[in-house]
């Protein structure tokens, strides 16, 4: 199994294999979490429920990843980042293979409540491994590659899962998928590299430290817009399509997964614009090309509404490996895999859980152009917290 790395970190050439291995990983957790997507329709039909019931077992499962998420920073001292990793990926995939005995809503609450738990370990983790594998001058182009791998879930997932459905229901789709990925985290046990010194216990002081610094509360606002722009607007696009645009399923998942075949590419040169110009720039542009696209989401014409989902995707693509790098400038190492577990655990539970069923909410009694025009203007606020980012606060006062 793994053997301590004397070379690392390494040059990004030579490390790029290994950043692949990580990035594939992350693409098992990150299609984990993002397999109800595009069967909400079917799982709806399937169990009797509304938009509000569906969209809470994405309530549920962003739960079970906000603790885990929490957890996975004390954790990570006792157990090493890459046996994390694959254990994350290895639980998340059991509890995809365990989907075909799910028979109420009760019973998918607490699968996909399980399902987010074991995906929620990964996060830290991989950042940790990322960043032994290669040196602070590559962080952006490794983060960038670890990215991809989550917009190639959202080309993947709906077309995964429309073929799959061919032949099986929503709950034999998830097992198809669960088998495949339990193999590949037991390889990576085996094969894997990096990640293999403990990150040091989280102190109180530092928790203190970390929540009277303005920047820290800066990356939980915009992890909160980048999340829900990635994962949340993702998980209700087919119940916005069949609903309010006209769409069918199945044709609704070939267009989502057709509307991000352009985004790996968007991430790598997101990652490389970020090691070269202005991050703070970068940031800012993102949050307005993401507005304007929401904004067009809002309005019920297919034209339009195809337009705004395309670039909705490519500001967030973007938008992602500009936030990490302006991260990895603000904070030192010692404090990035505290502030990690802290910001992506709040932020994930308000835009994976709370934004996302508020989506489903105005589908269901509304209109999702509501809930888009609700996180448009949300999006574009977060341009003026960017500004925390660059300052480095060079005294923090914390209260006895």
């Amino acid at each position: 199994m793994f053997k301590h790395d004397y070379t690392l970190p390494m040059p990004f050439r030579e490390a790029l294999p290994w950043i692949s291995a990580v990035s594939l990983l992350f693409l098992c957790s990150y299609m984990t979490r993002s397999t109800l997507a595009p069967l909400l329709v079917y799982v709806e039909n399937s169990l009797q429920i509304g938009h509000i019931q569906s969209t809470s077992l994405l309530l549920m499962q962003s739960i079970g990843y906000s603790i885990s998420l929490f957890s996975c920073g004390f954790l990570l001292s006792k157990i090493t980042p890459a046996h994390m990793v694959a254990f994350s990926v290895f639980f998340s995939s059991i509890c995809l293979c365990l989907m075909p005995y799910v028979e109420t809503l009760s019973e998918a609450r607490l699968l996909f409540a399980l399902l987010g738990f074991g995906c929620g370990f990964y996060f830290p983790a991989g950042i940790a491994v990322l960043s032994t594998l290669v040196y602070p001058s590559d962080w952006g182009k490794a983060i960038s590659i670890h990215e991809v791998a989550a917009n190639l879930n959202f080309i993947l997932i709906p077309l995964l899962a429309q073929l799959f459905l061919q032949v099986t229901n929503w709950q034999g789709v998830c097992a198809y998928l669960g088998w495949p990925m339990l193999v590949l985290s037991i390889l990576f046990i085996f094969f894997g590299r990096g990640g293999q010194e403990h990150v040091p216990l989280p102190s109180y002081s530092g928790y203190k430290e970390l929540l009277f610094t303005p920047a820290s509360w800066a990356v939980v606002i915009l992890l909160i817009i980048a999340q829900a722009g990635e994962y949340s607007v993702f998980s209700i696009l087919q119940l916005y399509l069949t609903d309010e645009v006209g769409f069918t399923p199945g044709s609704s998942n070939i267009l989502i997964s057709s509307s991000r075949l352009i985004t790996p590419f968007i991430v790598i040169l997101g990652g490389w614009a970020s090691d070269r110009f202005n991050v703070y720039f970068i940031i800012k542009f993102c949050l307005i090309l993401h507005t304007l696209a929401l904004t067009a989401m809002a309005f019920d014409i297919p034209s339009l509404s195809i337009i705004g989902i395309i670039f909705q995707t490519i500001s967030i693509s973007c938008l992602f490996p500009s936030i990490f790098k302006a991260f990895a400038i603000r904070f030192p190492l010692s404090q990035q895999a505290l502030l990690m577990s802290l910001s992506m655990t709040s932020s994930g539970l308000i835009s994976n859980g709370g934004i996302t069923m508020f989506l489903g909410y105005c589908g269901e009694h509304l209109t999702f152009g509501i809930g888009f025009i609700c996180l448009a203007l949300y999006s574009i606020g977060c341009i003026w917290i960017t500004n925390l980012l660059k300052v480095k606060v060079k005294q923090v006062i914390v209260p006895n």
